[in-house]
């Protein structure tokens, strides 16, 4: 076994690995806080890019691999567009929806809590939610379904 992001000092949590296999997204505190960051891989000492700037955790790769998905720390879900090539080309942050205070398993700030999936059509989110209180611990899933399209209106509501 090789360590791939050992860093003394510092949290590296919630790795996922690109479907193409050539980039590894992670989440690290050596900022002070969670951002998420982008290596290539299997080279990981190859390079290193800040994907997140106002802190991030969480990423999740769309199964096209064409973007990248993370929480935000206002509960917030990102997504950044990731182009092909020798280094990443990372597009522009967008958010995609708020969780509106939802309250996820792991949200305590648990980093190592992945919190939520992409569906295989990467149109679809799913989170595990705890309902109940802290004493009544119950989980269910959550599905967000036609979140783009909604995006869209709360966009031109917004104007």
């Amino acid at each position: 076994m090789v360590p791939l992001l050992a860093n003394d000092g510092f949290e590296e949590v919630t790795i996922a690995l690109s479907p193409d296999e050539r980039w590894l997204a992670y989440a690290s505190n050596e900022s002070g806080r969670f951002e998420v960051y982008l290596v290539p891989y299997p080279d990981v000492r190859g390079g290193r890019w800040q994907v997140s700037v106002a802190g991030g955790r969480s990423p999740r790769w769309a199964r096209s691999g064409r973007e990248l998905f993370f929480r935000d720390l206002a509960d917030g879900v990102v997504a950044v567009p990731v182009g092909a090539g020798s280094t990443p080309d990372l597009g522009e942050r967008r958010l995609l929806f708020r969780l509106g205070g939802m309250s996820l398993v792991g949200s305590s700030g648990d980093p190592m809590q992945p919190q939520f999936e992409v569906g295989p059509d990467d149109r679809r989110f799913l989170f595990e939610r705890r309902l109940g209180g802290d004493d009544q611990a119950a989980n269910t899933a959550v599905l967000v379904q036609h979140w783009r399209s909604e995006l869209r209106e709360r966009m031109k509501a917004a104007r």
